[in-house]
């Protein structure tokens, strides 16, 4: 130690001499030849690596908020408990090389990894302290010296991250405040004791070093930045210094975190850039950037004078997650056709930004990179400078044809493009150009006729009294708290007509951290003398393509006309600002956008207007509320024709907050600015047979169909509401022809009351995930829930469900979380990859998902549902979802639901429990199948190696005992109609009885059109089928009564689960909501986890099921002495009543009919527990009634007992931890 400590004495001598400033002279010059390749290289790779990546953002059970590698900051972790996380932390997977080549592949020009984060953890062999990789970890081996080897056979330059002020292990390091005394903290004695010896390392243990990345220097002075930086060009001269070494002393300023600039910089900096939200590896957040965003984002930075560095988050085994590799690849494809307009490129000449992407220039040459394609042509106002010849760099071969003109005093060049891009992301029109760019002064409308007005291009009014606001490099006005001042621009009008005036408002950094937004904002706006006032209110957050760590919230104030070419004066001004948060008005952006011809407006130009929403002044959108029959239930859409919304209650409660609807359709938001067309209403009374928890089903509702228009793209459509006394459902229906297509998308909102408390599972296994228990206030931000998503409001006011019904030439719907106590509905292609479809297809299929799919002709949406009731008994026997849905044709099904062939019914199933596998094998499952009274047994593919004699023979042997067969089928060997006709049509004349189709794994509208074409082949050859891999119900098992069930659950195959007490004590009150359930139900082996014989038992007579798989082996059944109740378990029901006392997750009481028999299921979550139950559900008289328990020493046992009973008893039922009880009442 005495040894280490002189060393370190020594060093810390020769720094403070070598790095003081007047010992070493820095000129311009050499700060020039510096940045010469760091201007060239454009893009870069930052790493954030580290210990933090093995807690991965969790903390003792918890998901801790924020980025992963402030965990230790975060969740407040002590020094000697973090330290204890080296002794975890063994990367054996790094690879420097493969790193290298990554970056390489993406086309990066140099590395940024973290030598030494806020962790004070030090990832490279440091001889100034032993807390580091090589002396703490199992690894024992330096990643730095290996990065340094890889970059240099690449010709990739490495630089290093360095916290310099930061440092919550050290005792004098900044930040940690829960281990040491702020007061005591000695921080010049930490800068020379510490930082410089390891500065000193890595710059002379690794060979040259590109630059060096400061971050956050909190209590560096002017003195202590320089000293830094000359001890850094005093070891290495041509070593860069970034600019967040403090006091303006690096070679290049950087940007705050995931910031772009608004317009060009004059100087050079740089922005560090996420691919999803965290810097560090943090294993819940999969909210990944687009390729196309990080394109966007690379050209938009290169265009405005900037550096890109993009971050990867290796994990704590060295690997970069894949997620992070796809994109980068993808990047990389790109820059391999289109670098030449990136690396070395100069800023934009035009001092504004275009709606369709960025431009670049190098000397005689302009690049325009095309985001969004303007098909056939382009046409660019502004550019003075002769254009000799245009290309895209993808077919530099052939020329596009141009054409230049002076309009007035306008320059406009016209450039002829193909009908669709070559590149899906981005593509780039190079321009050869006759000398340097120039373009025309000031603001010029774009052919778009869309004026954007920043406020980092106004003059600038400051309020008359209190605090002076600015405008941040984001070009957003930052801390305007008072209600004065103002902002003015002029500009040059290109087009005359009607204009819409929008406000964009978005995020900022919250004073205590975090993001959040400020308002409501009385302002006025006055375009070229016509005045618009109006409240700026917070609204649906909208994604920022080129910022969109910060979303925005629109406000749209009226309209205004623009008399024709000339200059125009637009002045914005604040009348009152709320400012409790320190946030204020947070200015991004006014916005003129043409409105169409024929569009109807009734503001008149420069009438003044009471402050209001825009659209509320000229088309009074009419407040709609529909009523259910019994008075109880309602939903109201919110009289605001800026933003449909509405809200949902019963008895007066509000069961959804006001909940905004964005239907989208070809991109335009078709419920933000609507034309109310009035509202035809009507109501229905009907009822069916049924199979499930009841024999008839029965609804009655009203509805109301209201006419709405879209006032920007004059799309007309109709908004269907329907109300009935469990719950409400909307759609929208949108007229179109048959050989239209047209692409529609939602993101509308579901708003939870606060206080409520949420059930719902992810998607990570598409809909095979465990249910997690929650507060809404606690569901974060890119959460995904899989429907049905169950909810118990506050105060004991009941339940509700929400899900959809009716899916039909569609995209199924996800649900994410918003972090703001909403679900936003997610389309399939919106959906994250699940990690089933994702083994099953491989990436480049799920990619090919990832699009919003077209609908040709009238689009019908599915019926977004919100089921409620005071109870779990009316959530239980509702059959909404299904009332939603068409009754089945006719001529396929003569007898509906009842049609013969049509048969609900037990099976058993071989796969689950094991068991002789061979032909004669599967005949013994048969036998048993029919010893049990059983109607079914499922094989799977081992059919396929039969000959068609073995199936008769088979086929024909199960008949024998009452047994009908069901033949497995990979879902991707009948994705076309002549597989699925050879397919259907030889099970039929074989004797087969139907099907069950495994992993379709995603809710793309192909795959719900796959569900569709398999049931009606199947209806045609009077077949039913078990759908596996699937994903939830939407009650078109009505329409297809051959649909007996699907998966869509995490059932009995998942051998990993082993609180199934708690689980299947969920399930009941939510997935099952949905509709039927293919669970592979009742196991006696290791299986069942933590539930006894008895719960087993009682689930066979709790899960819905017209198609009732028994996960055990037949013969456990049969063996068991509770044989007698199980095998007399029916399918299907005609009565249900769930009891109370039932919990979500903690207890289900079921009682159930079938004919004169009634059964009590009663299952137990985790912890056991003693209840009674009144048996008044029974009819008169005496019953005979036999009782499964529980035994009382043995969870792999049961107590049979025989009694009578009858209505007045009361049962009392002991339990175990996981316990179950069934009884079965007879007469």
């Amino acid at each position: 130690m005495f040894v280490r400590a002189l060393l370190v004495l020594l060093i810390s001598l020769s720094t403070l001499s070598a790095a003081s400033p007047q010992n070493f002279n820095d000129t311009p010059a050499k700060r020039e030849a510096r940045l010469k390749w760091w201007r060239e290289a454009r893009f870069g790779m930052f790493i954030h690596w580290g210990v933090y990546s093995v807690p991965a953002g969790e903390w003792q059970g918890k998901l801790i908020p924020g980025i992963g590698e402030w965990i230790m900051n975060r969740a407040k972790i002590p020094v000697t408990e973090y330290e204890k996380l080296t002794g975890q932390f063994n990367p054996v997977k790094f690879n420097a090389d493969e790193w290298v080549r990554l970056a390489k592949a993406a086309g990066q020009k140099y590395i940024v990894i973290t030598s030494k984060h806020h962790d004070g953890f030090a990832m490279f062999n440091s001889k100034s302290s032993d807390y580091d990789i090589v002396d703490r970890t199992p690894f024992k081996r330096d990643p730095m010296k290996e990065l340094a080897a890889a970059c240099k056979r690449e010709g990739i330059r490495l630089c290093f991250y360095y916290s310099q002020t930061q440092d919550w292990h050290h005792p004098n390091g900044d930040g940690n405040n829960w281990d040491y005394d702020e007061a005591k903290k000695d921080f010049p004695k930490y800068l020379n004791e510490l930082v410089k010896p390891q500065v000193r390392e890595i710059l002379t243990q690794y060979g040259p070093i590109g630059l060096i990345w400061f971050d956050t220097p909190r209590r560096m002075t002017k003195e202590q930045s320089i000293e830094l930086a000359n001890l850094v060009h005093s070891i290495q001269p041509d070593c860069l210094v970034s600019g967040r070494i403090g006091n303006d002393m690096g070679d290049y300023r950087s940007t705050g975190d995931n910031q772009l600039p608004v317009k060009v910089l004059d100087y050079d900096w740089e922005t560090p850039v996420t691919l999803n939200d965290t810097w560090g590896f943090k294993k819940d957040d999969n909210n990944w950037k687009s390729a196309q965003t990080l394109i966007r984002q690379l050209v938009d930075v290169a265009s405005k004078n900037g550096n890109y560095l993009l971050n990867v988050g290796p994990t704590s085994e060295g690997l970069i997650p894949q997620p992070s590799v796809d994109r980068l690849l993808e990047v990389g494809q790109w820059m391999k056709v289109n670098s030449e307009a990136v690396y070395g490129a100069q800023p934009s000449p035009f001092p504004y930004e275009f709606e369709w992407g960025s431009v670049t220039r190098k000397p005689g040459k302009l690049y325009l990179h095309l985001i969004d394609w303007p098909a056939g042509e382009l046409v660019l106002y502004g550019l003075q400078s002769q254009v000799r010849a245009a290309r895209l760099l993808a077919d530099p071969g052939k020329p596009l044809p141009i054409k230049q003109t002076v309009d007035g005093d306008i320059h406009t060049l016209r450039i002829q493009l193909p009908s669709s891009p070559p590149d899906k992301n981005a593509s780039v029109v190079a321009l050869d150009i006759e000398g340097d760019a120039r373009v025309d002064p000031g603001l010029v409308q774009q052919p778009d006729g869309k004026i954007t007005l920043s406020p980092s291009f106004a003059e600038i009014k400051q309020p008359a009294g209190g605090e002076a606001f600015a405008v941040d490099i984001r070009g957003v006005t930052n801390r305007w708290l008072t209600g004065d001042g103002g902002l003015k621009w002029n500009f040059r009008a290109q087009k005359g007509g009607e204009y819409e005036v929008r406000l964009v408002t978005c995020e900022a950094r919250a004073p205590r951290g975090g993001d959040d937004w400020e308002g409501p904002h009385v302002v006025e706006v006055d375009v070229a003398g016509q005045k618009l006032q109006g409240i700026i209110e917070d609204g649906r957050r909208i994604q920022n393509d080129r910022n969109p760590r910060w979303k925005d919230v629109y406000t749209n104030l009226g309209r205004a006309r623009l008399e024709g070419p000339g200059t125009v004066t637009v002045q914005f001004a604040a009348k009152r600002i709320e400012a409790a948060k320190g946030l204020g008005l947070t200015l991004r952006t006014v916005q003129l956008i043409p409105v169409q011809p024929g569009q109807q407006s009734q503001a008149r130009p420069g009438e003044r207007q009471r402050p209001t929403s825009r659209r509320s002044t000229r088309v009074k959108m009419e407040q709609v509320e529909v009523v259910s029959p019994d008075g109880k239930v309602s939903l109201t859409v919110l009289p605001n024709a800026e933003r449909l919304a509405f809200i949902v209650k019963r008895d007066g409660v509000p069961i959804l907050d006001a909940s905004p609807i964005v239907m989208k359709l070809d991109g335009f938001d078709l419920s933000s600015g609507v034309v109310f067309g009035g509202a035809e209403r009507y109501e229905a009374n009907e009822s069916y047979p049924w199979h499930g928890m009841k024999s008839q089903a029965s609804t009655r509702y009203n509805g109301a169909r209201i006419s709405l228009t879209h006032d920007l793209s004059l799309t007309n459509y109709v908004l269907e509401i329907r109300v009935s006394n469990d719950g409400v459902a909307y759609r929208h229906v949108i007229p179109g022809k048959p050989e239209e297509s047209r692409v529609p998308d939602e993101c509308s909102t579901f708003v939870l009351p606060a206080g409520s408390t949420v059930w719902y599972h992810d998607l990570s296994g598409h809909y095979e995930s465990a249910y997690q228990k929650k507060e809404i206030d606690s569901v974060g931000s890119g959460e995904w829930a899989g429907p049905p998503v169950t909810f118990k409001l506050p105060g004991r006011a009941g339940y509700g469900v929400i899900t959809e019904a009716n899916l039909l030439d569609y995209a199924g719907m996800g649900l994410e979380g918003d972090g703001r106590r909403g679900f936003v509905t997610g389309l399939g292609h919106r959906q994250p990859l699940n990690w089933p479809y994702e083994l099953r297809y491989g990436r480049d299929e799920a990619k090919r998902l990832g699009r919003a799919a077209a609908v040709s002709g009238t689009i019908t949406t599915p019926w977004r549902v919100v089921l409620t009731g005071a109870d779990l008994n009316t959530l239980v026997n509702s059959t909404i979802v299904s009332d939603l849905c068409p009754p089945p044709d006719p001529k396929l099904f003569p007898q509906g639901i009842k049609t013969d062939w049509v048969k609900p019914g037990r099976s058993v199933w071989r796969y689950v429990d094991g068991g002789d596998g061979s032909f004669d094998g599967l005949k013994g499952f048969s036998e048993q199948a029919g010893q049990l009274g059983f109607e079914y047994h499922i094989l799977e593919g081992v059919w396929t190696r039969w000959t068609d004699e073995q199936i008769r023979d088979i086929v024909q042997y199960s008949a024998q005992r009452g047994v009908r067969l069901l033949f497995w089928r990979h879902s991707n060997q009948l994705r076309s109609p002549e597989q699925r006709e050879e397919f259907f049509s030889k099970l039929h004349g074989l004797g087969v009885a139907g099907a069950k189709i495994d992993f379709m794994d995603h809710e793309a509208k192909e795959t719900i059109d796959l569900y569709e074409e398999l049931l009606r082949k199947a209806a045609e050859y009077q077949m039913v089928i078990d759908f596996h891999g699937a994903n939830k119900p939407t009650g078109r098992d009505r329409t297809w009564p051959n649909e007996l069930c699907r998966e869509a659950v995490r059932g009995m195959e998942s051998s990993s689960m082993r609180e199934r007490a708690r689980h299947e004590t969920i399930l009941p009150f939510t997935r099952y909501l949905a509709g039927p359930a293919d669970y592979t139900t009742l196991h006696f082996g290791e299986r069942r986890g933590d539930t006894t014989w008895a719960h087993q038992i009682a689930s066979f007579a709790t899960f819905d099921s017209p198609l009732l798989t028994l996960a055990a082996h037949p013969q456990a059944v049969l063996s068991n002495p509770a044989v007698d109740v199980i095998k007399n378990i029916p399918a299907v029901w005609d009565e249900t009543l769930v009891l109370p006392g039932s919990e979500i997750g903690e207890l289900s009481i079921f009682a159930r009919r079938s004919g004169a028999t009634w059964y009590l299921a009663v299952m137990c979550g985790a912890q056991g527990r003693t209840i009674q139950v009144p048996l008044a559900f029974l009819g008169d008289g005496q019953y005979k009634a036999t009782f499964a328990r529980d035994d009382s020493a043995r969870d792999d046992a049961v107590v049979m007992e025989e009694k009578s009973a009858q209505c007045g008893d009361t049962l009392t039922i002991q339990m175990r931890n996981g316990g179950g009880f069934v009884a079965r009442f007879r007469k």
